[in-house]
């Protein structure tokens, strides 16, 4: 995605009450625009050259999913976190300019859930 806005902030919220940034997905993602609740690492980061989550450097996809799992249970544990979901296996990916259907080996999603500003 790419940040739109920054300082974000809806109607309904208090006043006062911003989001770093309002984000807009990528079109695989249908576009939608969301927010990010704070600026650190594992809520927004620079878009990485490819999906992460595929294998690479001659690891298999069990390698890679049983590390994304290691990953979910420590955020389990992370106090800005309210729940935290996944991996699962993305419906669909884009590697470059290029969508397609993952296999098994991935990528994969995780979901997380923050709390955001307040």
């Amino acid at each position: 995605g790419k940040v739109v806005a920054l300082q974000y902030r809806e109607d309904h919220w208090p006043a006062k009450k911003t989001a770093p940034y309002q984000v807009e997905l990528d079109p695989a993602f249908g576009s939608a625009l969301i927010f990010a609740p704070m600026d650190i690492p594992k809520v927004i980061r620079a878009e990485m050259p490819s999906t992460f989550s595929l294998p690479e450097d001659g690891r298999d996809a069990a390698e890679v999913l049983a590390a994304l799992k290691t990953e979910v249970a420590k955020l389990q544990d992370d106090p800005i976190v309210l729940t935290v979901s996944g991996p699962e296996l993305m419906a669909v990916a884009e590697d470059g300019t290029e969508l397609f259907v993952p296999k098994d080996a991935g990528p994969w999603v995780i979901t997380m859930v923050v709390q955001g500003p307040t």
